[in-house]
């Protein structure tokens, strides 16, 4: 396929993430993005399709901090919009995905 969850290699890309969420819809929606890992240490995550690691400053404050119970990533939603938050892969949110151009 040509499409995949969306991811953020670097700060600016996460922002664009941001402010596409935030023109999409109101507040109170989380959005699946790209991210996978299994820990709360930084080291261990990274996008499901290039497998590059997360780097820190895409994370919201204090984040991750599931353990072991949340494996994916998601935008916040409301009042801690504006970063990257680990999250349960079986909830059912959002999503936001990216796609090559065919042109």
């Amino acid at each position: 396929g040509l499409s995949k969850f969306a991811d953020a290699i670097d700060l600016e890309e996460a922002e664009y993430l941001v402010s596409l969420k935030q023109q999409l819809t109101d507040s109170s929606f989380s959005y699946f993005i790209g991210g996978y890992g299994y820990s709360n240490s930084l080291s261990s995550w990274v996008w499901a399709a290039c497998s590059q690691p997360l780097v820190s400053s895409v994370w919201h404050e204090a984040e991750p901090n599931g353990g072991s119970a949340r494996h994916c990533t998601s935008l916040y939603r409301g009042y801690r919009a504006g970063g990257i938050d680990d999250t349960s892969c079986s909830w059912s949110l959002r999503y936001i995905c990216e796609c090559q151009s065919v042109f």
